[in-house]
C-alpha cells in the first residue's frame, strides 16, 4: 500500500476512536447526572416554579460539563416555553425561518423585539408567499406591517451584510 494512503487510514481510523471515546465520555457523563440527580432525589416534575427551571435550563455548564457539551444539551419544551413566557425582550440576530414567527410571538405576547431578518425563505413561512414577499426589503416592510405605521422602527446597523434591525418597545403604556 502506499504510504501517504496508509497514512490517511491509520488518521482515519484514529479519528474514529476519538470520536467513540467522546461518545463513551458523554454517556459516562450523562448517567452520572441522573445517579446524581436520582440521590439528591430532585423532582421534575411538570410543575412551573423557578427552582424546576433552573434544573432544566441552566444559564451555562455544570462543574461536570465544558461549554461545548452545555450548548448541546437538550432541554424541555415546558423549560423553554416557562422561559420564553417569562423573558421581556426578543431577540433574534439572523435567525432566518424563525423570524417572523419570533415577531408575531413577540406582538401577540406583548414583548418587545429586535431583530435583524437575515434570508427571506417565503417558500417555507407560511403567509409571506401570500402577501407577495420575495426579497429582503420585501420582508422588512412585512414585518413593519404587523404593526401600525411608525411602531416598529428600523435602522441599519455599522457592519457589512444584512444589517437592518427592526424593533418594537412593546404596545403603548397608559398614562398615570
Amino acid at each position: 500500500m502506499d504510504p501517504v494512503v496508509a497514512k490517511k487510514e491509520n488518521k482515519k481510523k484514529d479519528s474514529a476512536i476519538d470520536e467513540n471515546d467522546d461518545e463513551r465520555k458523554e454517556t459516562d457523563m450523562n448517567e452520572k447526572e441522573v445517579e446524581k440527580e436520582e440521590e439528591e432525589g430532585e423532582d421534575n416534575g411538570d410543575d412551573d416554579n423557578s427552582a424546576n427551571l433552573t434544573s432544566e435550563w441552566r444559564a451555562g455548564p455544570t462543574p461536570e460539563q465544558n461549554k461545548e457539551e452545555a450548548a448541546l444539551e437538550v432541554v424541555s419544551d415546558e423549560a423553554v416555553e416557562a422561559t420564553v413566557n417569562h423573558c421581556s425582550v426578543v431577540c433574534g440576530l439572523h435567525a432566518d425561518g424563525a423570524t417572523v414567527p419570533m415577531v408575531k410571538w413577540a406582538i401577540a405576547n406583548h414583548k418587545p423585539f429586535a431583530i435583524v431578518p437575515c434570508c427571506v425563505f417565503w417558500k417555507s413561512v407560511p403567509g409571506l408567499n401570500e402577501a407577495g414577499v420575495r426579497t429582503h426589503e420585501d420582508l422588512l416592510g412585512y414585518l413593519q406591517s404587523l404593526r401600525p405605521p411608525g411602531e416598529i422602527m428600523r435602522k441599519d446597523l455599522a457592519f457589512d451584510g444584512r444589517n437592518t434591525v427592526l424593533w418594537w418597545k412593546g404596545p403603548p403604556q397608559p398614562r398615570p
